[in-house]
């Protein structure tokens, strides 16, 4: 699958600081994946920025120290040590308490897509140009619309709908919704991953109303900004849009998380604000799907906006600001920490030994792990990854340090590397059998097409060899140049050796017949060759011979 993207995040009109940040990452460790990261950080604009960069680079990091990943296997793995790390920072560093962040991935690999999210950015996928949401908001509302309390439409206007249920950084841990099955995504279908300074500011459809559109991506992403600006722009704005543009698929399979049914989102119906009655140019900008209208209505904002503020006739507008904080609070539990530095002269095998000591000291000799602890370097804010402690643990220096944390008296750290032996294995492969399936018939028809192309190539060079020589026709062989075989398909293969087997076998099997026969009919005429020998020996015996 061959992809082209464009991404864009910016502070919007209100915001000091843009707590947003986007990644990706692209065939690392020649894993054959494509990448793309979204993430909307939360506590504060220090907290929130530093809470989505480090999202980021722990889901890059992740992916570039594990070669051929199994893709839900490691969005979910991904996630959760991004997780743990912005945890972990936060409890380290006091005034980084309550960060979070939330985070959207989409994964691509040997032609399917694969996602994963936690929070309220969003993913959708615009094919036959119809816009569909292919992720589940974890939100307070999205909570009302599943209990059936308010409908979808109503969601984008709710007052709390800004209030999460999930996100990274706020826990010790973090549940990660992975979609069960992979995408399947034909030539000329798109992906958008966006934060909620897009999608809170404008409708499914007036995004379709530009995705739609022949434009090039950069138009496009640049379109989606302004016009999340024009109405507002409360909050950082971050879109990624990906286009397929070449793709084995000819049809486009999905499962759309926000609606099980597939309703097209394109067609959702606009709700006028309770709080804004009067139909003014902010009003005409969120119902007109026609770029051309929008554009128009941008330049008129100015003078309608004059004529709100200064005429007769015209009330003011307030603008209604999302709320800043939208995770929920730390959860009421009792959370610790066990800290070592490394003094002069020690080395890994005190740093251990103190490690030991003081964890025995507080939670007991049956809570020790010696794989547990996060090793820090002096003069880092960021924890390393369980995987490298082994080889950065070696090489110690004054104010380096080893840290765990503890929840209720308990080591939280992940399971991963308890053992000392996890990081040898190989990933538990998650696929179904249709996945496998789908992969391995992707493969064969990959490596179908690189031969004919490899023999349409020596057919080229042969030829081409002959028409440049310059010999005489008459003197030389005249070499014929074939065209290519026919190339059949692996399941047509299959049908011509099962039937050739049939054939050999028919053919056996006559052979065999054709010679019990020869041998019967000999044995009929011996037998009846000897029953005249007989009868004639009879006959003299009556003559008296």
């Amino acid at each position: 699958m061959k992809l082209n993207h464009f991404s864009k995040t910016v502070v919007g009109l209100v915001r000091k600081a843009n707590e947003d940040c986007i990644g990706n990452i692209a065939t690392p460790n020649k894993s054959n994946i494509n990448l793309r990261i979204v993430c909307d950080g939360m506590g504060g604009h220090i907290g929130g920025a530093k809470a989505s960069n480090i999202a980021v680079k722990s889901i890059k990091e992740y992916f570039s120290n594990t070669p051929n990943p199994v893709p839900q296997v490691a969005l979910n793995e991904a996630i959760v040590f991004a997780n743990m790390q912005i945890f972990g920072f936060a409890q380290a560093e006091p005034e980084f308490n309550g960060m979070g962040t939330t985070c959207t991935v989409l994964l691509e690999s040997e032609g399917l897509i694969y996602i994963a999210h936690v929070g309220d950015s969003r993913i959708y996928i615009h094919t036959d140009k119809k816009l569909y949401r292919i992720t589940k908001d974890h939100s307070y509302v999205q909570g009302l619309v599943d209990k059936g309390e308010i409908t979808d439409q109503q969601m984008e206007t709710h007052p709390n709908k800004n209030q999460l249920t999930r996100a990274l950084g706020i826990a010790a841990e973090v549940e990660v919704e992975v979609a069960s099955k992979p995408i399947l995504a034909k030539t000329n279908d798109s992906f958008l991953l966006c934060s909620d300074g897009l999608n809170g500011l404008i409708n499914d459809r007036m995004i379709n109303s530009v995705i739609s559109t022949d434009s090039s991506l950069e138009t496009k992403c640049n379109n989606l900004i302004t016009m999340a600006e024009a109405a507002g722009g409360h909050d950082n704005i971050s879109v990624d849009l990906i286009e397929v543009l070449e793709s084995d698929h000819t049809t486009t399979q999905f499962l759309n998380k926000n609606n099980e049914d597939l309703i097209d989102t394109s067609t959702q119906q606009i709700l006028p604000n309770t709080q804004i009655q009067e139909k003014t140019p902010l009003w005409y900008l969120k119902n007109k799907v026609s770029v051309s209208l929008i554009v128009a209505s941008i330049l008129l904002v100015p003078y309608f906006g004059f004529q709100m503020f200064f005429g007769d006739n015209q009330e003011k507008i307030p603008v209604i600001n999302p709320p800043v904080v939208k995770a929920d609070p730390l959860p009421k539990t009792k959370i610790d920490t066990i800290k070592v530095i490394v003094e002069k002269g020690w080395g890994t095998g005190r740093l251990n030994t103190e490690f030991k000591n003081k964890v025995i000291e507080k939670l007991g000799i049956d809570k020790y792990c010696k794989d547990c602890p996060v090793f820090y370097k002096k003069g880092s804010d960021k924890p390393i990854s369980i995987y490298e402690y082994r080889k950065n643990v070696k090489n110690l220096g004054l104010g380096d340090f080893l840290m765990v944390y503890v929840t209720d008296g308990k080591v939280d750290m992940p399971e991963i590397n308890k053992n000392g032996k996890t990081e040898e294995k190989e990933p538990t492969n998650q696929f179904s059998e249709e996945i496998k399936k789908e992969q391995e018939r992707l493969k064969q028809e990959r490596l179908e097409r690189e031969r004919i192309k490899k023999q349409e190539s020596d057919a080229k060079k042969k030829k081409s060899e002959i028409e440049k020589s310059d010999l005489d026709t008459t003197d030389t062989e005249i070499v014929e140049i074939k065209e290519p075989l026919k190339v059949t398909s692996v399941e047509e293969a299959t049908q011509t050796k099962q039937e050739k087997k049939e054939k050999d076998k028919e053919k056996k099997d006559k052979e065999k017949k054709e010679k019990k026969e020869k041998e019967k009919e000999k044995k009929e005429k011996e037998k009846e060759k000897q029953e005249k020998q007989e009868k004639k020996k009879e006959n003299k015996i009556e003559n008296g011979e």
